[in-house]
């Protein structure tokens, strides 16, 4: 069972398996109607239907196509590949280092989001990650920040960052293979019915990047340089949280500031929304005590920035054929972390460095 969306809204979708079976053998859904019911779960709480009535739901006999699979690799080489990946306080458990190791070497990322490093050291982290899981002779510009550990791994230099609540910012530098710098949010927002401090971190996100683009900020940014937040958004109660880190809207602005438009044309950020590889599916959270569903967001200023290739990987449902292609294995993602690992490649417009705010 699938569910979108994770926030408050008007509508919403559910995916079930009609291949689903309870034993190995009896098919769960063998008919062509369900009956379906709802209960919201709290005290007073409504259901759906109402006593005595029955919602009764027919399944569509139209076939969907197979979706095109997406390729792991990049659509050009020039192009910056960024990993965003919540490992869940899980990075030294050695039951886990080689999933871990098999995933990024399939990915091959530029540059790598790490949030809930929690208990290592920003070295041992380092340390840990580059003799075990990625160890590629190159160099690896490094920082941590935030209240949730996140860690970046960058193979161009970094040169600033700051702590954003649970989540951070990291200013890189990309001038000697594109021509102009990026500040890069790594999201890891406070989780589950912690509401209101995950508003108030979206708002003191916003807040940084109106004043980053202005002279005198904490980190200061260049005229057009693109932004980007990814990683975590633990997006699961109001649906004007999604609204406001898209459209940077500030709820307190007592503390926080006037609200603005991100981008630098003054529009909203773009949401990518990566799918799977072999499905149609968007869902970056796979556990127990909830549904599948999509947590992890990749928002950025495609008014300076275009995206190549992006997927979430999860490899439960990749064949054997690709998942051998690529060195990985069936249970690599359930083993590394609830959360999947998300991936995009970016590519600066021309006109990147050049654009006014």
């Amino acid at each position: 069972l699938v569910t979108y969306p994770t926030v408050t809204s008007q509508e919403y979708e559910i995916v079930v398996d009609r291949r689903a079976n309870l034993n190995g053998e009896d098919i769960l859904f063998s008919g062509n109607t369900i009956r379906v019911a709802f209960a919201d779960e709290v005290e007073g709480g409504d259901k759906l239907p109402d006593y005595g009535s029955r919602i009764i739901y027919t399944f569509n006999s139209n076939r969907i196509p197979t979706p095109n699979v997406i390729s792991l690799s990049k659509h050009d080489p020039s192009h910056l590949r960024i990993l965003s990946y919540n490992i869940n306080s899980h990075l030294i458990e050695p039951h886990r280092v080689e999933a871990y190791r098999r995933i990024v070497q399939a990915v091959q990322p530029d540059v790598m989001i790490w949030e809930e490093v929690y208990g290592v050291t920003l070295q041992d982290s380092v340390d840990y990650i580059t003799r075990n899981i990625y160890p590629q002779a190159r160099e690896w510009h490094t920082a941590k920040a935030g209240g949730e550990e996140v860690l970046l791994l960058s193979s161009v230099p970094i040169l600033n960052f700051h702590s954003l609540g649970e989540s951070a910012a990291f200013l890189i530098d990309l001038t000697s293979r594109h021509g102009s710098e990026m500040l890069l949010v790594g999201l890891s927002l406070p989780c589950c019915s912690e509401h209101s401090n995950r508003q108030r971190e979206i708002d003191s996100i916003t807040a940084f990047v109106r004043e980053a683009k202005k002279p005198g900020g904490i980190i200061d940014i260049k005229p057009g340089t693109p932004i980007v937040y990814m990683g975590d958004a633990n997006l699961v109660g109001p649906h004007n949280q999604h609204t406001s880190l898209k459209e940077g809207n500030i709820i307190n602005q007592t503390t926080f500031g006037k609200p603005h438009m991100p981008d630098w044309d003054n529009t909203p950020f773009a949401d990518l929304v990566p799918r799977h590889t072999h499905s149609r599916m968007t869902f970056t959270w796979y556990g127990n005590g909830y549904s599948p569903s999509r947590l992890d967001y990749i928002f950025y200023s495609d008014s300076v920035l275009n995206v190549g290739n992006r997927f979430v990987l999860f490899t439960p449902e990749i064949p054997v054929e690709y998942l051998k292609s690529y060195g990985l294995q069936k249970n690599d993602t359930p083993i590394g972390s609830h959360h999947l690992p998300i991936v995009a490649d970016f590519i600066l417009k021309p006109t990147a460095t050049d654009n006014s705010p």
